[in-house]
């Protein structure tokens, strides 16, 4: 024989206010349960991929501006715990730095919704210490075409930020030894 997995109810019978019998239903389930251990395989992929990422993965419902969902990466980048987020604005919002917040409060309204979201900027974390973010947003469409969620990446690149800045303070030295090489070379002529 071939085992599956079955669901059965019970009903009893009554005749004359007696109970004569039970009628017992079994049902195969193979193809429900199936699909639930797809479900569990695809969560289980999903947290695997979320909390092992470097970047910050989240998932927002732009409409009520709540997070849905924030991975674990945002501890390490933004010094927070990501369970215990209240407001979006709060806990975003809030820590971008003062001189960059109006360009990225235009650019999530403006840029978000239409899938052109790619800014960054700096947070300034409980600490004091700044990081660059470059932060990325993708819209997710309903059937109608209404955005209902929005997906994105934010990554630190603060040490991509500081070797460019280390890299024009050098090419600014070289340009400076370059001139007062030429000034000594005119000079000396």
């Amino acid at each position: 024989g071939t085992n599956f997995p079955v669901e059965y109810r019970c009903a009893p019978i009554f005749e004359h206010n007696a109970l004569a019998g039970t009628v017992v239903n079994f049902t195969d389930i193979s193809t429900r349960k199936d699909r639930e251990a797809a479900l569990r395989e695809s969560e289980e992929r999903f947290r695997q991929i979320a909390e092992n990422i470097k970047e910050v993965f989240w998932v927002t419902d732009p409409v009520n501006n709540k997070k849905l969902y924030i991975s674990p990466a945002y501890r390490e980048i933004w010094g927070r715990d990501p369970a215990k987020i209240g407001s979006l604005s709060q806990s975003w919002l809030g820590l971008i730095h003062d001189d960059d917040r109006s360009r990225v409060l235009a650019a999530v309204t403006i840029k978000q919704m239409k899938g052109h979201y790619d800014e960054e900027y700096r947070i300034v974390r409980d600490d004091g210490s700044v990081r660059w973010i470059k932060d990325r947003a993708f819209p997710v469409r309903s059937e109608s075409g209404e955005v209902y969620r929005m997906i994105g990446l934010a990554e630190d690149i603060t040490e991509r930020k500081q070797a460019q800045q280390d890299l024009l303070e050098r090419y600014t030295e070289v340009a400076v030894l370059h001139e007062v090489s030429q000034v000594i070379l005119s000079a000396v002529d």
